[in-house]
Order: structure tokens, then C-alpha cells, then sequence
């Protein structure tokens, strides 16, 4: 029950986070691309948007390798750039999805514990 749970909230989580994939992928493509003067914040999220998926893409085939017994899998095969950074800011806006999500039940459990302390000092 437990992992389909996880597999139904994963699922939400994805759909959640397809639009600002989507937003960032567009913008990037759009407005980044086009301009020669990037700022230094802007060419170096980037590249490390790109690294990370880079690295997400080496250890999901690393995984999908031992897991599946494949013998084909390239792991140190590296991807497009582009298809790099769409990895990149994919996770990184399901972590910060993921982080929100998991962040209002924590809160919500804080605020009633400190309720109920405050009542039980009152009395």
C-alpha cells in the first residue's frame, strides 16, 4: 500500500512540476539563448543545471544498468547539452516541489504542538 502511495504522490509531483519546467525550458530557449550579455549568475546556473543533469543522466544509467543486468548501456555516454539542461531543471524543480509539499504538513505540526504546549501551560 505503501508504494503505491509513493508512486500515486511521485505521479502528482511530476504533473506539479511541468509547468515550471516547462516556463524555465521556455525562457531559456526564448530569452537566454538569443542574448550575448548574460549576467555571470545566469551562464553559471546554466552550466550547472547542465552538469546536474549530466550527472543525474550518468547515475540513471548506471543504475538502470545494474538493476536490469543491461550490458549496451554507455554509462559515461554524455547527452546533449540542451537535453542536459532540461534534466537539470526538471529535478531541480521536483526537489523544490518536493520541499514545498513535504514543508506545509511539517509547519502544520509545528504550529499544533506549540498550540497545544501553550494550552497546556495555561492550564
Amino acid at each position: 500500500m505503501s508504494i503505491l502511495f509513493f508512486r500515486v504522490v511521485n505521479h502528482v509531483i511530476r504533473v506539479m512540476a511541468r509547468p515550471v519546467i516547462s516556463w524555465i525550458t521556455f525562457y531559456n530557449k526564448n530569452y537566454l539563448k538569443n542574448k550575448e550579455n548574460k549576467s555571470f549568475l545566469i551562464k553559471w546556473l546554466i552550466k550547472e543545471l547542465g552538469d546536474f543533469g549530466q550527472f543525474y543522466n550518468k547515475l540513471n544509467n548506471k543504475m538502470n544498468k545494474r538493476v536490469f543486468n543491461l550490458k549496451s548501456i554507455d554509462v559515461n555516454k554524455p547527452i546533449s547539452e540542451e537535453k542536459a539542461l532540461e534534466k537539470g531543471i526538471e529535478i531541480l524543480s521536483e526537489i523544490l516541489i518536493y520541499a514545498l509539499v513535504l514543508s506545509i504538513p511539517i509547519y502544520e505540526f509545528l504550529k499544533i504542538n506549540k498550540i497545544a504546549k501553550l494550552k497546556s501551560k495555561e492550564k
